[in-house]
């Protein structure tokens, strides 16, 4: 909202400030009035780019959804040591049936005591956003029936519907 008087009234000024004008031109300023104008082409510009990236975000995010369901990788997203989403082959590996089973398990959980205090350093490694690039440790994890089996978890930053969190594979 851009408001233009024709007289410089303090109090309405003000008014129309608070009420969310963006700017106040004086009708006979000219220069004023094609800055105000430019800046605000502009940021409606800048909306519509915004808007774009933000849609081909989802898109992506949304293919990214897809092919990790799909994948034979095992792949979960971790967000403070907690399951937030995990695919078939995944869930298969520990030997549960549905992500119900698994979310909000802590990732703690499913790895045996013997390695919690490098998979701690490790996830606050990543959420500290001082892992540069992928990580893997090697582990003994534990499956739902309480066997264990040997892993290797590659660990790298990742997000989720635009919320930071680990990528586990």
């Amino acid at each position: 909202l851009i408001v233009l008087y024709p007289e410089k009234d303090q109090k309405t000024l003000l008014k129309a400030m608070h009420s969310g004008a963006r700017d106040i031109v004086a009708r006979d300023d000219l220069e004023h009035m094609q800055l105000v104008v430019k800046r605000e082409l502009e940021h409606l510009l800048q909306a519509r780019w915004l808007s774009k990236a933000e849609q081909k975000l989802k898109e992506s995010e949304d293919r990214c959804t897809a092919l990790m369901q799909s994948s034979r990788d095992a792949i979960a997203y971790v967000h403070d040591g907690m399951h937030v989403r995990a695919n078939p082959a995944y869930l298969e590996m520990f030997g549960y049936f549905d992500m119900d089973d698994v979310e909000g398990t802590p990732l703690l959980d499913m790895v045996t005591s013997a390695f919690h205090g490098k998979l701690k350093k490790l996830l606050r490694s990543v959420d500290s956003k001082s892992l540069a690039e992928p990580v893997t440790l090697e582990v003994k994890c534990q499956k739902s029936d309480g066997s264990d089996f040997d892993a290797a978890l590659n660990f790298s930053p990742g997000s989720i519907d635009g919320e930071p969190c680990t990528q586990v594979m």
